[in-house]
Protein backbone atom coordinates (compact mmCIF):
# COMPACT_ATOMS: atom_id res chain seq x y z
CA UNK A 1 0.00 0.00 0.00
CA UNK A 2 1.23 3.23 -1.14
CA UNK A 3 2.16 6.04 1.52
CA UNK A 4 -0.20 9.06 2.00
CA UNK A 5 2.67 11.09 1.70
CA UNK A 6 6.12 11.64 0.55
CA UNK A 7 9.19 13.67 1.99
CA UNK A 8 11.31 15.34 -0.67
CA UNK A 9 14.69 16.28 0.68
CA UNK A 10 16.86 19.21 -1.09
CA UNK A 11 20.72 19.53 -0.17
CA UNK A 12 23.06 22.64 -1.20
CA UNK A 13 25.91 22.12 -3.55
CA UNK A 14 28.31 21.63 -0.07
CA UNK A 15 26.05 18.69 1.25
CA UNK A 16 25.60 20.56 4.88
CA UNK A 17 22.61 22.12 4.25
CA UNK A 18 18.77 20.88 3.22
CA UNK A 19 15.25 21.84 3.62
CA UNK A 20 12.41 19.33 2.82
CA UNK A 21 9.20 19.54 1.27
CA UNK A 22 5.97 17.15 2.43
CA UNK A 23 3.96 16.42 -0.75
CA UNK A 24 0.54 14.23 -0.49
CA UNK A 25 0.25 11.34 -3.30
CA UNK A 26 -2.72 12.84 -5.04
CA UNK A 27 -0.26 16.46 -5.08
CA UNK A 28 2.67 15.01 -6.49
CA UNK A 29 0.60 12.85 -9.07
CA UNK A 30 -1.10 16.37 -10.55
CA UNK A 31 2.55 17.78 -10.36
CA UNK A 32 3.80 14.75 -12.64
CA UNK A 33 0.77 15.37 -14.85
CA UNK A 34 0.92 19.21 -15.27
CA UNK A 35 4.74 18.35 -16.07
CA UNK A 36 3.79 16.00 -18.25
CA UNK A 37 1.23 17.44 -20.18
CA UNK A 38 3.09 20.96 -20.73
CA UNK A 39 6.18 19.37 -22.50
CA UNK A 40 3.44 17.56 -24.78
CA UNK A 41 2.24 20.88 -25.56
CA UNK A 42 5.99 22.27 -26.26
CA UNK A 43 6.70 19.16 -28.46
CA UNK A 44 3.48 19.81 -30.30
CA UNK A 45 4.04 23.63 -30.78
CA UNK A 46 7.21 23.43 -32.00
CA UNK A 47 6.14 20.89 -34.11
CA UNK A 48 3.56 22.69 -35.46
CA UNK A 49 5.50 26.10 -36.24
CA UNK A 50 7.95 24.34 -38.27
CA UNK A 51 5.69 22.72 -40.29
CA UNK A 52 4.25 26.09 -40.92
CA UNK A 53 7.56 27.48 -41.67
CA UNK A 54 8.47 24.50 -44.37
CA UNK A 55 5.14 24.83 -45.73
CA UNK A 56 5.53 29.09 -45.65
CA UNK A 57 9.02 28.37 -47.13
CA UNK A 58 7.80 25.70 -50.27
CA UNK A 59 5.09 28.42 -51.24
CA UNK A 60 7.02 31.18 -51.90
CA UNK A 61 9.50 28.87 -53.39
CA UNK A 62 6.55 27.72 -55.67
CA UNK A 63 4.92 31.09 -55.67
CA UNK A 64 8.72 32.31 -57.55
CA UNK A 65 8.88 29.64 -60.11
CA UNK A 66 5.55 30.00 -61.07
CA UNK A 67 5.84 33.80 -61.88
CA UNK A 68 9.00 33.06 -63.41
CA UNK A 69 7.39 30.31 -65.60
CA UNK A 70 4.53 32.62 -66.33
CA UNK A 71 7.27 35.25 -67.94
CA UNK A 72 9.20 32.82 -69.54
CA UNK A 73 6.02 31.11 -71.25
CA UNK A 74 4.73 34.62 -72.10
CA UNK A 75 8.30 35.60 -74.03
CA UNK A 76 8.02 32.09 -75.88
CA UNK A 77 5.10 32.26 -76.95
CA UNK A 78 5.64 35.83 -78.29
CA UNK A 79 8.88 34.45 -79.92
CA UNK A 80 6.62 31.51 -81.35
CA UNK A 81 4.12 34.37 -83.14
CA UNK A 82 7.36 36.05 -84.19
CA UNK A 83 9.02 33.56 -86.04
CA UNK A 84 5.90 31.93 -87.40
CA UNK A 85 5.21 35.34 -89.20
CA UNK A 86 8.76 35.46 -90.39
CA UNK A 87 8.59 31.90 -91.64
CA UNK A 88 5.39 32.89 -93.77
CA UNK A 89 7.27 36.22 -94.76
CA UNK A 90 9.97 34.25 -96.27
CA UNK A 91 7.81 31.57 -98.04
CA UNK A 92 5.60 34.56 -100.03
CA UNK A 93 9.49 36.35 -100.42
CA UNK A 94 10.53 32.96 -101.67
CA UNK A 95 7.65 31.76 -103.82
CA UNK A 96 7.29 35.37 -105.27
CA UNK A 97 10.99 35.08 -106.19
CA UNK A 98 10.64 31.75 -108.12
CA UNK A 99 7.78 33.14 -109.65
CA UNK A 100 8.86 36.53 -110.84
CA UNK A 101 12.17 34.47 -111.73
CA UNK A 102 10.66 31.41 -113.65
CA UNK A 103 12.66 29.13 -112.09
CA UNK A 104 13.07 25.33 -111.04
CA UNK A 105 15.00 24.60 -108.25
CA UNK A 106 14.17 22.31 -105.68
CA UNK A 107 11.45 23.82 -102.69
CA UNK A 108 12.89 23.86 -99.10
CA UNK A 109 11.35 21.17 -96.86
CA UNK A 110 9.68 23.05 -94.49
CA UNK A 111 9.23 20.60 -91.99
CA UNK A 112 12.63 20.66 -90.68
CA UNK A 113 12.93 19.24 -87.50
CA UNK A 114 16.42 18.04 -86.00
CA UNK A 115 17.61 15.30 -83.09
CA UNK A 116 17.12 15.29 -79.52
CA UNK A 117 21.39 16.59 -79.36
CA UNK A 118 20.94 18.82 -82.50
CA UNK A 119 17.60 20.83 -80.10
CA UNK A 120 19.05 20.23 -76.37
CA UNK A 121 16.69 22.73 -74.37
CA UNK A 122 18.98 25.14 -72.80
CA UNK A 123 18.50 24.22 -69.18
CA UNK A 124 16.82 26.85 -67.17
CA UNK A 125 13.92 24.66 -66.06
CA UNK A 126 13.28 20.69 -66.23
CA UNK A 127 9.52 20.78 -66.29
CA UNK A 128 7.96 18.44 -69.03
CA UNK A 129 5.42 21.62 -69.44
CA UNK A 130 8.42 23.63 -70.79
CA UNK A 131 9.70 20.94 -73.07
CA UNK A 132 7.32 21.39 -75.77
CA UNK A 133 7.26 24.70 -76.52
CA UNK A 134 10.96 24.35 -76.29
CA UNK A 135 11.35 21.87 -79.17
CA UNK A 136 8.94 23.63 -80.71
CA UNK A 137 10.91 26.83 -81.20
CA UNK A 138 13.91 25.05 -82.08
CA UNK A 139 12.02 23.62 -84.86
CA UNK A 140 10.95 26.54 -86.22
CA UNK A 141 14.40 28.51 -85.81
CA UNK A 142 16.12 26.00 -88.05
CA UNK A 143 12.84 25.84 -90.43
CA UNK A 144 13.82 30.10 -90.42
CA UNK A 145 17.34 29.55 -91.37
CA UNK A 146 16.74 26.99 -93.90
CA UNK A 147 14.07 29.19 -95.54
CA UNK A 148 16.92 32.28 -95.33
CA UNK A 149 19.38 30.12 -96.83
CA UNK A 150 17.03 29.23 -99.52
CA UNK A 151 16.41 32.21 -100.35
CA UNK A 152 19.61 33.83 -100.16
CA UNK A 153 20.44 31.35 -103.12
CA UNK A 154 17.03 32.25 -104.70
CA UNK A 155 18.15 36.11 -104.84
CA UNK A 156 21.95 35.10 -105.30
CA UNK A 157 20.52 33.31 -108.89
CA UNK A 158 18.53 36.15 -109.87
CA UNK A 159 21.28 38.83 -109.05
CA UNK A 160 22.88 36.64 -112.07
CA UNK A 161 20.25 35.99 -114.16
CA UNK A 162 19.53 39.84 -114.12
CA UNK A 163 23.11 40.27 -114.84
CA UNK A 164 22.59 37.80 -117.92
CA UNK A 165 19.92 39.80 -119.33
CA UNK A 166 21.44 43.17 -119.20
CA UNK A 167 24.06 41.32 -121.28
CA UNK A 168 22.52 39.29 -123.67
CA UNK A 169 22.27 40.15 -127.03
CA UNK A 170 18.43 41.00 -127.20
CA UNK A 171 17.93 43.17 -129.98
CA UNK A 172 18.67 44.57 -133.02
CA UNK A 173 21.66 46.75 -133.69
CA UNK A 174 19.67 49.06 -136.39
CA UNK A 175 16.53 50.36 -136.58
CA UNK A 176 15.28 49.58 -139.88
CA UNK A 177 16.57 48.08 -143.09
CA UNK A 178 15.87 44.78 -144.21
CA UNK A 179 17.27 41.14 -144.28
CA UNK A 180 20.14 40.66 -147.05
CA UNK A 181 21.96 37.67 -146.16
CA UNK A 182 20.98 34.87 -143.95
CA UNK A 183 22.97 33.22 -141.42
CA UNK A 184 24.49 29.69 -142.55
CA UNK A 185 25.26 28.37 -146.08
CA UNK A 186 25.30 31.15 -148.94
CA UNK A 187 27.31 31.87 -152.22
CA UNK A 188 29.90 34.11 -151.56
CA UNK A 189 29.17 37.81 -154.10
CA UNK A 190 32.70 38.18 -155.04
CA UNK A 191 33.62 34.51 -155.54
CA UNK A 192 30.68 32.52 -156.60
CA UNK A 193 31.53 29.77 -154.27
CA UNK A 194 29.38 28.39 -151.49
CA UNK A 195 30.78 29.61 -148.01
CA UNK A 196 29.41 29.39 -144.38
CA UNK A 197 27.69 33.08 -143.28
CA UNK A 198 28.58 33.41 -139.73
CA UNK A 199 26.18 36.27 -139.43
CA UNK A 200 23.14 38.16 -140.80
CA UNK A 201 23.39 40.75 -143.20
CA UNK A 202 21.22 43.76 -142.94
CA UNK A 203 21.00 46.08 -145.86
CA UNK A 204 20.50 49.97 -144.78
CA UNK A 205 21.34 53.42 -145.92
CA UNK A 206 25.19 53.99 -145.11
CA UNK A 207 25.14 56.52 -141.77
CA UNK A 208 22.10 54.73 -139.76
CA UNK A 209 23.16 54.77 -136.13
CA UNK A 210 24.34 51.47 -134.73
CA UNK A 211 23.32 50.40 -130.95
CA UNK A 212 24.96 47.79 -128.70
CA UNK A 213 22.54 44.78 -128.52
CA UNK A 214 23.40 44.18 -124.66
CA UNK A 215 25.93 45.50 -121.97
CA UNK A 216 29.71 44.72 -122.09
CA UNK A 217 32.59 45.81 -123.20
CA UNK A 218 34.59 46.99 -126.16
CA UNK A 219 36.93 44.30 -126.77
CA UNK A 220 37.44 45.72 -130.56
CA UNK A 221 37.21 48.83 -132.43
CA UNK A 222 39.02 49.23 -135.83
CA UNK A 223 38.43 52.16 -137.39
CA UNK A 224 40.79 52.14 -140.28
CA UNK A 225 40.03 49.84 -143.21
CA UNK A 226 41.16 48.08 -146.63
CA UNK A 227 38.84 48.37 -149.47
CA UNK A 228 37.48 45.31 -150.65
CA UNK A 229 39.38 43.71 -147.43
CA UNK A 230 38.08 41.64 -144.37
CA UNK A 231 35.43 43.59 -142.11
CA UNK A 232 36.19 47.32 -142.96
CA UNK A 233 35.70 49.19 -140.21
CA UNK A 234 34.65 47.03 -136.96
CA UNK A 235 33.58 46.78 -133.65
CA UNK A 236 33.61 43.28 -131.04
CA UNK A 237 31.60 43.66 -127.82
CA UNK A 238 32.55 40.89 -124.81
CA UNK A 239 28.85 40.64 -123.01
CA UNK A 240 30.22 38.42 -120.38
CA UNK A 241 28.37 34.78 -120.01
CA UNK A 242 30.41 33.13 -123.53
CA UNK A 243 28.44 35.86 -125.51
CA UNK A 244 30.68 38.55 -128.05
CA UNK A 245 29.10 40.23 -130.81
CA UNK A 246 30.67 41.31 -134.22
CA UNK A 247 29.50 44.85 -136.10
CA UNK A 248 31.27 45.30 -139.24
CA UNK A 249 31.53 47.40 -142.42
CA UNK A 250 30.97 50.36 -140.35
CA UNK A 251 31.32 54.28 -141.66
CA UNK A 252 31.80 55.41 -138.16
CA UNK A 253 33.33 53.92 -134.86
CA UNK A 254 32.05 55.88 -131.76
CA UNK A 255 33.98 53.41 -129.03
CA UNK A 256 36.87 52.60 -127.72
CA UNK A 257 38.84 49.16 -126.82
CA UNK A 258 38.01 48.53 -122.88
CA UNK A 259 34.74 51.57 -122.60
CA UNK A 260 31.55 49.84 -121.00
CA UNK A 261 28.37 49.94 -122.90
CA UNK A 262 25.34 49.52 -122.28
CA UNK A 263 22.07 48.11 -124.14
CA UNK A 264 21.29 50.62 -127.03
CA UNK A 265 24.14 52.98 -126.62
CA UNK A 266 25.08 54.41 -129.77
CA UNK A 267 28.39 52.78 -130.74
CA UNK A 268 28.74 53.72 -134.64
CA UNK A 269 27.12 54.24 -138.19
CA UNK A 270 26.10 51.91 -140.66
CA UNK A 271 28.26 51.97 -144.17
CA UNK A 272 30.09 50.06 -146.42
CA UNK A 273 33.76 49.40 -145.65
CA UNK A 274 35.91 46.33 -146.51
CA UNK A 275 34.71 43.77 -148.27
CA UNK A 276 30.53 44.86 -149.30
CA UNK A 277 28.96 45.03 -152.15
CA UNK A 278 26.42 47.82 -151.31
CA UNK A 279 25.77 49.33 -147.67
CA UNK A 280 24.84 47.15 -144.97
CA UNK A 281 25.93 46.08 -141.77
CA UNK A 282 27.37 42.46 -141.13
CA UNK A 283 26.02 41.42 -137.39
CA UNK A 284 26.90 37.91 -135.69
CA UNK A 285 26.97 36.67 -132.23
CA UNK A 286 29.64 34.11 -130.89
CA UNK A 287 28.99 32.20 -127.99
CA UNK A 288 31.88 30.48 -126.24
CA UNK A 289 33.85 30.59 -129.56
CA UNK A 290 30.85 29.33 -131.73
CA UNK A 291 28.97 31.35 -134.32
CA UNK A 292 25.17 31.11 -133.63
CA UNK A 293 22.40 32.60 -135.54
CA UNK A 294 21.74 35.54 -134.28
CA UNK A 295 18.00 35.51 -135.08
CA UNK A 296 17.62 33.14 -131.93
CA UNK A 297 18.74 35.93 -129.53
CA UNK A 298 16.47 38.65 -130.97
CA UNK A 299 13.36 39.35 -128.32
CA UNK A 300 11.93 42.50 -130.47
Amino acid sequence: MLPKRFMVAVLNEDGDYFSTHSFTRWKLAAIAAGTAAALILFVLGITLLAGRADKTLRERELSRKNAVLQKTFTGWENRVRRLETQVKDVQRRNHQLRTTAFLSLPEVDYGIGGSESSLKPDGLFEFSEVRPIEWDLNRITVQVRALEANTSELEDVISKKHREIAHYPSINPVRGGWLSSSFGKRIDPFTGKIEEHNGIDISIKPGSEVYAVGAGTVKEAVTRAIPNKGYGMYIVLDHGFGYTTLYAHLSKVFVKTGQQVKRWDLIGLTGDTGKSTAPHIHYSVMLNGNARNPIHFLLE
